[in-house]
């Protein structure tokens, strides 16, 4: 684990928000039922038997909130920008989670430098896939950034 991700809430959050997003559409989870169950957890979040700090409280529910706020808009951008046209693949759950999460941020947060919003979901991307997956998530934010804030 990323000694980077061991000392920041903020990373932390986001990692969380993605893990209860892919409940909520997993389990037809109610938001707000997800956020709290989140939120009353152990003061350690366990990935792959790292454990990384309780993540700051207020980003996780703005991040969450905010995804069930603008939905249908964060759908049509992630549509309009995968799956590649000529791939005829389905996006996996866990990535369409992060892609999600990582827009939402990227449309409602302008007060957060768009730099750290995409590296921390790089940095997220990180701890579920390999290096494809990865300059994947890139190249869909980076596109998608320049387009929504210009």
């Amino acid at each position: 684990m990323s000694k980077k991700i061991n000392e920041n809430k903020e990373l932390s959050a986001r990692i969380m928000a993605v893990q209860a997003y892919y409940e909520i559409t997993q389990n037809a989870k109610p938001i707000r039922i997800a956020v709290q169950e989140h939120l009353e957890r152990d003061q350690y979040i366990d990935i792959d038997g790292e454990e990384i700090p309780k993540p700051h409280g207020a980003l996780f529910k703005r991040i969450l909130f905010s995804v069930d706020d603008r939905h249908m808009e964060v759908e049509e951008i992630l549509k309009a920008h995968y799956p590649p046209k000529d791939s005829g693949k389905e996006m996996e759950p866990l990535l369409k989670s992060i892609l999600v999460c990582g827009i939402t941020e990227i449309l409602v947060h302008d007060d957060i430098d768009l730099p750290l919003i995409i590296d921390d979901y790089l940095n997220v991307t990180h701890c579920y896939y390999e290096k494809q997956q990865v300059s994947l998530v890139n190249g869909i934010l980076d596109k998608i950034a320049k387009i929504i804030r210009v």
